[in-house]
């Protein structure tokens, strides 16, 4: 397994900070026309995970199209892997639409979208909430989706979701086209992401009214998140754990309304078509007791912010002929942070700024741990040096 090993340790996804790919184990495997399958099993200090490995993410993702043609299938190891939708023969990969940490995403052939968890098991309740939420004009139509059963309990979980695929274009596309012409954000369109993702928060609470909850509540999420990124850090980075500090004593003295969320929202994931219907996909289906809907505004506020730094950091770079990764790295105010909060006040029209604060602060630093736990990868660190920025500018404006 020394090859695959070294793959993975390869793989720009791969989180090499928290598991080590020498401890890789092959669990099981299943041959499906010219693909192995492999389930295999990765340590690290903290947590053990057991990944879903295809040769390629194309290879992956074509084996898994296969396997709706039957609704089980044995596994070398004696698992067995079911398919939980109506039987359909023939489906085929289209292109790879996505490939992230987390999951890889492809079109396929009759308008659907397949997408792999990278983890088995790391569904995070996807599935289940798109089959509730069926009939939802502002999410994907569920098809089916693909479970492994193991030889032990303890190595199972859904493998991966096909939906119908959502008509529209990302979100980014016509915020690209704004900031690059140099004109004023679209209000009408930010206006209809703001009504859409509202209602959506409507349909997921059906009816419940959100609760007022004390702040404190997400104390322990925020010192969970300030261990884990400072774990990534290496010894010199004094400055940013002095800004670890910061966030750790964040005040929390008032209440915020706790309630279900999308929990996953960035730019890629809000779906705008031609009318300018939105409707948003990827959703996390785990239920927070602590979560807020604030929580979305925030991330969608730092979605913004990272897609505005990013693309005024790549101009300058290519205009000064630098590196864009080390100019990155050398930058003290965010670039694009003007445009980023003209739209961002857009999105959040009616909302109080200070309710947004700590959710805005816990996504920063769920950002942070994701790009730490990839240190190393050039994308990581690129992506961590813009958001590092941020938070010290939020902060500093925070306290002033």
């Amino acid at each position: 397994m020394r090859s695959l090993s070294e793959a993975l340790r390869r793989a720009p996804w791969f989180s090499r900070t928290t598991l080590d790919p020498e401890s890789l184990r092959v669990l099981d495997e299943l041959e499906v026309e010219g693909t192995t399958l492999r389930w295999a099993e990765v340590r690290g200090e903290q947590r053990t995970a057991i990944l879903v490995l295809g040769d390629t993410d194309t290879d992956l993702l074509r084996a898994m199209l296969v396997l709706p043609a039957r609704e089980s299938w044995p596994t070398r190891a004696g698992g067995v892997l079911r398919w939980r939708g109506p039987v359909r023969s023939g489906l085929r990969l289209d292109e790879v639409m996505d490939t992230t940490a987390t999951n890889a995403v492809g079109r396929a052939a009759g308008n659907l979208v397949i997408k792999a968890y990278r983890v088995l098991g790391d569904d995070r309740g996807e599935p289940s909430l798109l089959s509730t939420m069926d009939g939802s004009d502002l999410l994907p139509k569920p098809l089916g989706h693909l479970e492994y059963e193991g030889p032990e309990a303890s190595d199972s979980g859904c493998l991966a979701l096909i939906t119908h695929a959502v008509e529209g274009s990302p979100l980014d596309h016509p915020l690209r086209a704004a900031l690059r012409s140099g004109t004023s954000p679209p209000s009408r369109l930010l206006r209809a992401v703001r009504d859409a993702l509202s209602a959506l928060h409507d349909q997921f609470a059906d009816g419940a009214e959100a609760k007022a909850m004390p702040l404190t509540n997400r104390l322990p999420e925020l010192r969970c998140l300030v261990s884990q990124v400072r774990s990534t850090l290496p010894y010199v980075a004094e400055h940013r754990r002095e800004l670890l500090d910061q966030c750790a004593a964040f005040p929390m003295d008032s209440d915020y309304p706790a309630g279900p969320r999308h929990g996953d929202l960035h730019l890629a994931h809000v779906l705008v078509d031609d009318a300018q219907r939105v409707r948003f996909v990827d959703p996390d289906g785990l239920a927070v007791e602590a979560s807020s809907p604030l929580d979305d505004f925030a991330a969608l506020c730092r979605a913004v912010e990272c897609f505005a730094a990013d693309e005024e950091t790549a101009r300058t770079a290519r205009e000064l002929g630098v590196d864009k990764y080390r100019f990155a790295s050398e930058l003290r105010t965010a670039p694009g942070a003007e445009w980023a909060a003209e739209v961002n006040r857009g999105l959040t029209a009616g909302i109080d700024p200070d309710a947004l604060a700590l959710p805005y602060l816990l996504r920063a630093l769920h950002e942070l741990r994701y790009h730490g736990e990839r240190a190393g990868d050039p994308e990581a660190d690129y992506y961590a040096d813009l958001t590092w920025v941020s938070l010290a500018e939020f902060l500093r404006g925070f306290h002033s």
